[in-house]
């Protein structure tokens, strides 16, 4: 692992691996280097490219100088950038997609882009964030509360739309909250599990608690 200066002096982690021309993958918001999908990505594409996977800004490896800014993360991204050799392709993922966006419309030096789910609501295909949903945001970041505002952000209130595992992993729910939800993921998997069993025609299994 190695280390570019961002341009407030914060150390940004970064890895390369492979030869060829120089492709920098920006994960989402809850990923960092060990924890997500670019790790399997960049094992793929290093056959053919130099690759480097870094940690954002106050994730993994990376530090984190307060304030943040938005912009504080486009020039992590431009220091990595400069690592690779000063200008490079760019894949990002999620929030990492829009990162990418706003880093090229800034005029970092990106050569091509490669966007996977950039997370904007263009068509009616789900409801916008609301004004109180905003607000409620912006209250648990101002009190300091990030594991609660991703959480709400993340609609954690239907526990039943993530996988068990990445509860407890993504480190962002407040510790007296992951037991009442982790239950909740199993009683609504137990609740599937039956449904199912009984359109095959079979017996309802009851799972211990």
């Amino acid at each position: 692992m190695s280390f570019a200066i961002s341009k407030d002096g914060t150390r940004i982690g970064y890895t390369r691996m492979g030869s060829g021309p120089a492709v920098v993958l920006v994960d989402g918001a809850l990923c960092h280097r060990g924890f997500g999908p670019l790790a399997a990505v960049a094992k793929e594409l290093a056959a053919a490219f130099s690759v480097y996977t870094y940690d954002r800004r106050g994730r993994g490896e990376s530090g984190s100088t307060p304030p943040f800014a938005p912009a504080r993360e486009i020039e992590d991204l431009e220091a990595v950038i400069r690592e690779a050799g000063g200008s490079a392709g760019v894949c990002g993922v999620s929030s990492g997609a829009a990162l990418a966006l706003d880093a090229a419309a800034r005029g970092v030096p990106i050569e091509r882009l490669a966007l996977y789910e950039p997370p904007f609501i263009v068509d009616d295909t789900r409801p916008p964030i609301t004004e109180a949903d905003a607000r409620q945001m912006q209250e648990y970041v101002d009190g300091r509360e990030h594991g609660r505002g991703v959480a709400h952000r993340r609609h954690i209130r239907k526990p039943d739309r993530l996988p068990r595992p990445m509860l407890p992993r993504i480190g962002v729910l407040p510790h007296r909250d992951r037991p009442r939800l982790l239950a909740r993921v199993d009683a609504r998997r137990r609740g599937r599990r039956r449904r199912r069993d009984r359109r095959r025609g079979g017996r309802a299994r009851l799972d211990p608690l």
